[in-house]
C-alpha cells in the first residue's frame, strides 16, 4: 500500500519533473549547437587539394559567382567603414584592425562555398538557373554575416580566439563560446531569456496540470477514450510552450550569436517544435488503436485483435520515417530524394518476393472488412462444411463434423462463394408424408388437420414464415401431403429435438386415427381378399374332365 502511494506521489510530480528535464535537455542541445556553430563560423573551411575554380561550372553561373564576389567585396568594405566610423565617434583613440586580409578570406570562402554548392546540385541532377542562383546568394549571405561577426568582435575588443596546437578542444570551445556568446551579450539579455524560459515552463506546467485533471475527470465519467485523447497532448504541449518561451526570449532579449550559430539554433528550435507535433501524433496513434480495439472487441474474431497492435506499430513506424524525412529535408536541408527512390525500389522488391503472402494478408483484411463469417460460424467453403475455428493472416481454419481440420488460404476464401449456414434466420424443413391409396377422403382430410394442429401455436415456428400443409399430389404408390415449416432460432440440435417430437406425434396420431402410411409396394389382387372379391366367369358349364382309358 505504501509503495502504491509512493508511486502515485511520483506520478503527481512527473509533470514538473518532465518539464525541467525537457528544459535542461533543450538547453544542452542549444549549448552544443552554439559551440559547434561558432567553431564552424570562426574557422575557415578547408579546401581539399587545389583551390576550387569555376572551370567546370556552367558559364552563366561562373559569371554570376564572379559578379557576386565583386559585390561582396564592395559590401564588406562599406560595412567595415561604416562600423569603424561609428566606433571612432564613440572612442577616438580606438585603433581599428586591418580588414584587407579578412576581406580576401571572406571572398575566397564565398567562392569555394558557392562552387561546392553548385557542384553538389549538379551531381544530384538538380541544377537549374534558379537553384544555382539561390545557392550562390546563400553562400554570399553567410560570408557577409561571418565578416560582420568578426568586425563586431574586433570593435568590442573581444576578438575570436585562435586555437593553439597544444590547446584541447574543450578549452578552445569554452573560450570561443565565451567570446562569441557570453561576452557579446549583456546580463539583462540573459535574464530576459531565462525569464521567458521559466515563463514557458510555468505556463506549460499549468496547461498540463489542467489537461491532466480534465483527462481524469473524463475517465471517471465513463469516457476513457476522450480522457486518453486529452492526455495525449499533455507532454507535447509542455515541450511546445517551453520551446516558444526560448524563441520569444531570444527575440525579446536580442541575444546575439555568430553567423551560422543563429541559423543552427533556429533549426534546433524548429526541430523541437516538430518533435512536439509528432509526439502528439505518436500518442494519437495509441488513441486510434484503442478505439479500433474497442470496436473489434464485439466481432468475436481474434484476427482483428491481432491486427490492432500491428496497426499501432505500422502507424508509429510510418510516423518515425515521416519525422526523419521532414527534419532532414525542411530543417537540415538534406537531400532525401535518393533515400525515397531507394525505399521505393526496396518496397517493390519485397512486394514481388512476398506477393503470395501479401495476397493472403490482404485477404484476411478483406475478410475483416466484409465479414462473410466469424469464428464459431458453420459454413460451406469449397465443399467443406464445418465450424470456423480461426481466422489468421494466412489462412482460415475449419473443423469439419468428422473432426478434421481444414486450412484454406485467405486469398482463396475471398475469391470463392461462401455459404454461411450459421447466418440463416431460421431452419426450413420441407418433406412429404405419403398415405395409402385406399384411404377414404375423410381420413385424408383428418390427416391434414392433424398435421396443421401439431404445427399450430408453437414458439419455435418463425411467425414470418407460417407452416404449410397441403395435399400435394397423387404419387406412384401414395397420396402425398406436403409439410413445410421454419424453425426459429436456427439452433441445429434444438431443431433436431423438435423434429423428433413432431415425427413421434404424427406417428401416434395417425395410428390412433387408422391412417396408414404408404411405402413402395406392389398389390396383387387375389380371391379371398375380403375387400376385393375376385369375379370369375365360367367359359363352359358342362366341361368334363379327361376320359379314363
Amino acid at each position: 500500500m505504501d509503495r502504491h502511494k509512493k508511486h502515485l506521489r511520483w506520478r503527481d510530480r512527473r509533470p514538473w519533473a518532465g518539464a525541467w528535464l525537457v528544459c535542461a535537455l533543450s538547453l544542452a542541445i542549444a549549448a552544443t549547437a552554439v559551440c559547434a556553430g561558432a567553431a564552424h563560423a570562426s574557422t575557415p573551411p578547408a579546401v581539399a587539394g587545389d583551390q576550387a575554380t569555376n572551370n567546370e561550372l556552367p558559364e552563366a553561373l561562373a559569371a554570376f559567382i564572379d559578379e557576386m564576389a565583386g559585390r561582396l567585396e564592395e559590401n564588406l568594405r562599406s560595412s567595415y567603414r561604416d562600423r569603424v566610423e561609428e566606433k571612432l565617434k564613440a572612442d577616438p583613440e580606438f585603433s581599428p584592425p586591418e580588414p584587407d586580409a579578412r576581406i580576401e578570406t571572406a571572398v575566397s570562402q564565398f567562392r569555394n562555398r558557392a562552387t561546392a554548392r553548385v557542384r553538389e546540385l549538379s551531381a544530384r541532377n538538380a541544377l537549374t538557373d534558379q537553384a544555382g542562383a539561390t545557392a550562390v546568394r546563400e553562400s554570399r549571405r553567410r560570408a557577409y554575416d561571418e565578416f560582420n561577426d568578426w568586425v563586431r568582435a574586433e570593435l568590442r575588443g573581444v576578438p575570436l580566439p585562435e586555437r593553439d596546437d597544444d590547446e584541447s578542444a574543450l578549452s578552445y570551445f569554452r573560450d570561443l563560446a565565451r567570446a562569441t556568446i557570453i561576452d557579446q551579450n549583456p546580463m539583462s539579455a540573459w535574464l530576459t531569456l531565462l525569464g521567458f524560459i521559466g515563463l514557458g515552463v510555468l505556463v506549460g506546467w499549468a496547461v498540463s496540470t489542467t489537461m491532466r485533471s480534465t483527462s481524469k475527470r473524463l475517465e471517471s465519467h465513463d469516457a476513457p477514450l476522450r480522457g486518453q485523447f486529452v492526455s495525449s497532448f499533455i507532454k507535447p504541449v509542455n515541450l511546445l510552450l517551453m520551446t516558444l518561451g526560448v524563441r520569444i526570449g531570444l527575440d525579446v532579449g536580442r541575444i546575439w550569436m555568430p553567423a551560422g550559430v543563429d541559423d543552427f539554433f533556429d533549426s534546433v528550435l524548429g526541430m523541437l517544435v516538430t518533435v512536439s507535433v509528432f509526439w502528439a501524433l505518436w500518442n494519437l496513434c495509441g488513441v486510434f488503436t484503442t478505439f479500433v480495439a474497442k470496436v473489434t472487441a464485439t466481432t468475436g474474431t481474434t484476427l482483428d485483435n491481432q491486427l490492432v497492435p500491428l496497426l499501432r506499430k505500422t502507424l508509429r513506424i510510418f510516423l518515425l520515417i515521416l519525422f526523419a524525412l521532414f527534419v532532414a529535408d525542411n530543417i537540415f536541408k538534406a537531400d532525401v530524394t535518393g533515400f525515397l527512390a531507394g525505399l521505393g525500389i526496396a518496397g517493390l522488391a519485397v512486394s514481388l518476393a512476398a506477393q503470395d503472402s501479401l495476397r493472403n494478408v490482404f485477404g484476411s483484411v478483406t475478410i475483416l472488412a466484409d465479414k462473410p463469417f466469424k469464428i464459431g460460424d458453420r459454413i460451406n467453403l469449397k465443399g467443406y462444411i464445418g465450424t470456423v475455428e480461426e481466422i489468421g493472416f494466412r489462412s482460415t481454419k475449419l473443423r469439419t463434423f468428422d473432426g478434421h481440420m481444414v486450412s484454406v488460404p485467405n486469398s482463396i476464401v475471398v475469391n470463392e462463394s461462401v455459404e454461411n449456414i450459421a447466418s440463416r434466420p431460421s431452419i426450413r424443413r420441407r418433406f412429404t408424408i405419403g398415405i395409402t391409396y385406399d384411404t377414404k377422403p375423410e381420413k385424408l382430410r383428418e390427416a391434414i388437420e392433424i398435421l396443421k394442429e401439431l404445427l399450430d401455436g408453437h414458439e419455435w415456428i418463425n411467425p414470418d414464415f407460417p407452416p404449410r400443409v397441403v395435399f400435394e399430389s397423387f404419387g406412384d404408390f401414395s397420396l402425398n401431403i406436403l409439410v413445410q415449416y421454419h424453425f426459429f432460432p436456427p439452433d441445429h440440435w434444438e431443431f433436431m429435438a423438435f423434429s423428433e417430437w413432431f415425427n413421434l406425434q404424427v406417428f401416434e396420431r395417425f395410428n390412433a386415427g387408422g391412417i396408414d402410411f404408404a411405402f413402395p409396394s406392389r398389390t396383387l389382387y387375389l380371391a379371398g381378399d375380403a375387400k376385393r372379391k375376385l369375379s370369375v366367369e365360367m367359359l363352359g358349364a358342362d366341361l368334363k374332365g379327361p376320359q379314363a382309358s
